[in-house]
């Protein structure tokens, strides 16, 4: 499988550290406008970037795109059970 991370600041580079420590962790793929963010999250965690959505979904061809949240949203959603 293949996931498709958008937004590569700290918090798009959080969610791929943390899929690729999974046990059977999917290909990752990253999206940013910024040519610089891109090579240096390909340097640090080895994936493929690219510009655009349109291009991650043309040469990855993911079944789903990682939407990130921030860390109090998630919380949240851990006192709503």
């Amino acid at each position: 499988m293949t996931v498709v991370v958008i937004g590569l600041g700290s918090m798009g580079r959080r969610r791929i550290r943390l899929m690729q420590m999974m046990a059977n962790a999917p290909e990752i793929v990253g999206v940013n406008r910024s040519p610089e963010r891109r090579a240096a999250v390909e340097k640090e965690l080895g994936i493929r970037t690219f510009a655009t959505l349109e291009e991650a979904v043309s040469a990855a061809r993911p079944p789903a795109p990682c939407r990130k949240r921030p860390p109090m949203w998630w919380w949240a959603k851990t006192q709503e059970a």
